[in-house]
């Protein structure tokens, strides 16, 4: 016998017992698209009257001191404790509520870009602690919070806390920014 044939004897007798292990499912005919209709043209004024408002992402919700969304247990417990290290500060003793604003923003941003994430934000307690909240004298106090609120800042912005005694307690806050992505 030649040595294709004795290799074909052996191929059928190995192939002899195969069995497909499931059969291919069939597929469904796709339907086949109706002739397109012609359309008419619209003028681009007519479009963009009716066009929809651009969506905007639902705004962060407020932080205010001791909140931390998004915190596991045992980073917000640091954070509280004040147990993180401080990487900058900034002081606002001193400033006018529109020279403070415009130095928190400033140090905010300027901080994150470089992917600094621990602030201590000293306010003052008002007066050397003497004055009541909403005294005139503790307005810079109560402003900071409302301001790391503000969009431009919040978005940049995972948690605040209550400074412990050694960094200021009520006359300061940590701030704890998010990680730079991208």
């Amino acid at each position: 016998m030649s040595k294709a044939k004795d290799e074909s004897d052996l191929w059928q007798r190995v192939v002899k017992d195969v069995r497909p292990l499931r059969a291919k499912p069939k597929r469904a005919a796709m339907p086949k698209p109706a002739a397109a209709k012609p359309v008419k043209a619209k003028p681009v004024a007519e479009k963009t009257a009716k066009a929809k408002p651009a969506v905007k992402p639902a705004p962060l919700p407020a932080l205010s001191p001791g909140q931390a969304p998004g915190f596991d247990k045992r980073s917000h417990e640091k954070f509280r404790e004040g147990k993180m290290p401080i990487e900058a500060r900034i002081d606002l003793h001193g400033h006018t509520l529109t020279a403070a604003h415009d130095a928190l923003v400033a140090f905010v941003n300027s901080v994150w870009e470089r992917d600094k994430r621990m602030l201590l934000v000293i306010t003052g307690k008002g007066g050397r602690g003497r004055e009541e909240l909403g005294s005139p004298r503790a307005t810079l106090r109560e402003s900071v919070p409302r301001w790391l609120n503000e969009p431009s800042l919040r978005r940049r912005i995972l948690a605040i806390g209550e400074a412990k005694a050694k960094h200021g307690g009520s006359g300061a806050l940590y701030v704890l920014l998010k990680r730079k992505r991208g």
